[in-house]
């Protein structure tokens, strides 16, 4: 993905990295790519903190344009149950899955071994409401299982922000949501893998957890 981000070409990059974890792509786009603004977010708070930790130290001027947020990217407003294995310090889901057939039924067999923390949500429209149309929006997003939800939340914003590219993980679960997600996409966007070669839609199962990306034409 990193050397996928410094082939994009663009100027007032708008940069949303959801389910930043310890913020490896925020801080990459932070040293490396000519950005306008940096949003993380990550509801997990060991990993948040480390991110501020790791931001703290780095030598660069633009720290003031990236912002830290220690919330659940999600459908509405309010707060969701944040689900992490209790010997993960990383990986959380307010899904009952993590983008994985068998991790579902795994959290339902050995639900002692889960963690649930009640996380403060943020939408979509929140995250976009800063952004102008001269703004390219690049989206990075790691969600464990809930991409096709966003993805199809996605496209209502579509016609009036300009995402330039929307980087996700191809889950499991919910196929049919993410497959009619990107259909929506099709008329103004490209289907791609990370080496550049075009997906048909109707291939995007031979991607299992493997990272794709919606590229404007």
């Amino acid at each position: 993905m990193f050397e996928y981000y410094k082939k994009i070409n663009l100027d007032k990059i708008y940069f949303i990295d959801l389910g930043g974890n310890i913020g490896c792509h925020s801080l990459f786009f932070l040293n490396y790519i000519n950005f306008e603004k940096i949003i993380y977010v990550e509801p997990n708070n060991k990993c948040y903190e480390l991110f501020k930790k790791s931001l703290s130290i780095q030598n660069s001027s633009k720290i003031k344009n990236v912002v830290p947020i220690n919330k659940a990217i999600a459908e509405n407003s309010g707060t969701s149950s944040l689900k992490f294995f209790k010997n993960n310090s990383g990986s959380g889901s307010i899904v009952n899955y993590f983008g994985k057939k068998d991790k579902s039924a795994t959290m339902h067999q050995m639900e002692s071994q889960f963690n649930h923390i009640e996380i403060q949500n943020i939408t979509i429209p929140e995250l976009l409401n800063g952004a102008t149309d001269k703004n390219n929006i690049i989206i990075k997003m790691d969600i464990q299982g809930y991409e096709p939800k966003i993805l199809s939340l996605l496209t209502d914003f579509i016609s009036k922000y300009n995402i330039t590219h929307c980087f996700f993980e191809v889950n499991q679960k919910d196929e049919n949501v993410m497959f009619e997600a990107i259909k929506k996409f099709e008329k103004d966007y490209v289907l791609k893998d990370l080496n550049n070669n075009i997906i048909k839609s109707e291939n995007l199962s031979r991607y299992f957890k493997k990272v794709v990306l919606l590229e404007k034409k």
